[in-house]
């Protein structure tokens, strides 16, 4: 082709741009605002001096914590406890700054508005966290074992309170993982302490007050509303920030393209809250049940997305590709810590039983109402926890919802994860 022929294709492929994208912008119009006044939140400031999170800010700040942290969080009853008594010692200004922020009657965080919002404390809550789990288990070998497994529950109490305390899903996650780490320490110390079975039926209702963390998932996803809504109205203010709310790196270079023509941003803020509605319906159900009432989740899956970008809401549908994918695992972290924080209960609530009748009940119904107030559920199938006395073991059919009897080996990460189970060995006929 000559010179000429180029410049004339060239001239021809942007006039035709321009023409696509005058039409696309004042014939293709967009869909009236939707309702979204159930994502208002009527938020009402606790006073700086009531609020812990100044002084967990303060905390999380004088960590002194490594890698290891992590693995002295799984210490096990004999353990050797010298490395866990020197990381205490060196954290000891932390501990203390915890109790002092634990001691305020409320927790609040920051309102979230944006994507761009960080949450630079979050690690060290986290390591605050282990550290609590580490001192549990150092006063279970100074014999304080009551101590100890109170201050497990405590522990799982911190998760709660940082799951609800008005954060969005990265505040409910990190509250998650300590409660799950605390519940884990539990389930290892409990069995190998001398408390009576009247002991274990308190800790047993101290857990359950305590354990609210599956609840306050819908209310942290609520939260979520504003951050990609607020995106969006960026990106239809000003363009060039579409990389910028695409990708997080506020120092991108500008995008130039027409994007009034590919954004839709009504109908972009009533798919977010449809997905989001969707989201918080499925918490309230067991994990078996989630894909079927989440049909948006599943339209903005990895195999799908692709296809909605050719569409008259391409940057909308990119925006949302990008964001709703990260709930898709929400309904599992869900499960797992309500199925947990029902396994943990049983398990203090079968201690109590075998010291009050020397053998395990045949089913777990015997357990109620005295040492349980109801039947526990699994949450990955809305079914009763699986039971066997005979084989002495207590277990969750798990997230992919077939039976095997258990994990065999309880320290199987493999086999734990495919079937959280507690083995009952303790409980010898």
């Amino acid at each position: 082709m000559s010179r000429r022929g180029m410049w004339i294709f060239g001239f021809c492929v942007l006039a035709w741009l321009g023409l696509v994208t005058w039409l696309m912008t004042f014939i293709v119009k967009d869909e009236p605002p939707p309702d979204v006044s159930d994502f208002t939140q009527q938020r009402v400031e606790i006073a700086p001096e009531d609020n812990a999170l100044p002084l967990l800010i303060e905390a999380a700040g004088l960590v002194e914590a490594g890698d290891d942290v992590k693995t002295l969080a799984q210490l096990k009853p004999g353990d050797d406890l010298t490395v866990a008594r020197k990381v205490l010692a060196e954290n000891a200004d932390a501990l203390r700054k915890l109790d002092e922020a634990l001691s305020r009657p409320a927790l609040q965080f920051e309102e979230f508005t944006s994507l761009s919002q960080s949450i630079p404390y979050g690690k060290g809550l986290g390591d605050l966290g282990r550290l609590r789990i580490i001192e549990a288990a150092v006063l279970f070998e100074d014999g304080e074992e009551t101590r100890a497994l109170e201050s497990l529950i405590e522990t799982v109490n911190f998760g709660s309170r940082i799951s609800s305390g008005e954060g969005v899903l990265i505040h409910w996650l990190i509250g998650v993982s300590i409660a799950r780490q605390a519940l884990a320490q539990l389930q290892r110390f409990a069995p190998a302490s001398s408390l009576t079975s009247a002991d274990y039926r308190a800790l047993t209702g101290e857990l359950e007050r305590t354990s609210r963390l599956a609840a306050s998932l819908p209310e942290a996803i609520r939260r979520e509303f504003p951050g990609i809504a607020g995106a969006i109205d960026i990106v239809w203010k000003d363009p060039s920030k579409l990389r910028d709310v695409a990708s997080g790196d506020a120092g991108s270079a500008p995008l130039r393209l027409p994007v009034h023509a590919l954004l839709r941003r009504n109908q972009s803020r009533r798919i977010w809250a449809e997905a989001l509605r969707e989201i918080m319906d499925a918490a309230s159900h067991p994990n078996s049940e989630s894909a079927g009432r989440t049909p948006t989740l599943q339209r903005f899956s990895s195999e799908h997305r692709n296809r909605l970008i050719f569409s008259t809401n391409a940057v909308g549908n990119v925006l949302l590709g990008i964001a709703l994918p990260v709930y898709g695992s929400v309904q599992k972290h869900k499960s797992k810590i309500a199925t947990d924080a029902q396994m943990t209960s049983t398990l203090l609530a079968l201690r109590a039983w075998w010291l009050d009748h020397g053998v395990l009940p045949e089913r777990l119904d015997e357990l109620v109402p005295k040492y349980l107030p109801s039947v526990p559920l699994d949450d990955f199938d809305g079914e009763p926890l699986r039971y066997s006395r005979e084989k002495r073991v207590l277990y969750s059919i798990g997230e992919d919802l077939i039976d095997n009897g258990g994990a065999s080996d309880p320290d199987d990460k493999k086999q734990q994860k495919l079937e959280p189970t507690i083995q009952l060995d303790w409980a010898m006929p």
